[in-house]
């Protein structure tokens, strides 16, 4: 393992394993519910203050799809396995995160489905993604994604939590003491 991997354009690179990730949850969030696809994709709650928070963890997923692209799998290894199970786990997590989501009435707060065992069922599958993609191509660089992505999505959480306080009231107030942020006991 190397913090940097030889860096090459191939059909076998991580990128592979994320973009399959990303169409087939897209694709069944739009299916599901075009209304519900489309509130995913709505900013416009984001308080200028708070753009920087919001859109860093954004860049920094999408730094992470774009290096993806150079970064060949290390098959056969020990560390693919692990990796290709958590990939799978994230995959199909995202999946249903999509799905309860999008298909949730609009206009009210996310209590069923996924969200009833966490608050950011969406940001644990992209990270654990970007954990995956460690693992299946040893290269350490993904750590450091994933570390950024962890943090920066810590202050993304706070922007959110912040704004479904101020639309949702008591009602959110309830949901943030009984539903954990990340999932089970987080």
């Amino acid at each position: 393992m190397r913090l940097i991997t030889k860096l090459n354009i191939g059909i076998f690179n991580v990128f592979l394993f994320v973009f399959i990730y990303m169409l087939l949850s897209t694709i069944v969030a739009y299916f599901s519910s075009k209304a519900g696809f489309k509130r995913g994709s709505d900013r416009s709650w984001i308080k200028k203050e708070d753009k920087l928070s919001v859109y860093l963890s954004e860049f920094i997923f999408l730094a992470f799809i774009i290096f993806s692209i150079f970064v060949p799998v290390e098959s056969g290894t020990n560390t693919f396995y692990i990796g290709l199970i958590v990939y799978i786990v994230a995959f199909l997590l995202s999946l249903y995160t999509n799905y309860c989501y999008v298909t949730a009435p609009l206009g009210k707060l996310i209590t069923k489905g996924i969200y009833k065992y966490s608050r950011n069922p969406a940001y644990v599958c992209n990270s654990l993604l970007i954990l995956s993609a460690f693992l299946l191509s040893e290269a350490y660089i993904f750590l450091v994604f994933f570390f950024l992505f962890l943090v920066s999505t810590y202050f993304t959480i706070q922007v959110e939590e912040k704004y479904c306080t101020e639309k949702y009231g008591i009602e959110y107030k309830a949901y943030l003491a009984k539903t954990p942020r990340y999932f089970l006991f987080f």
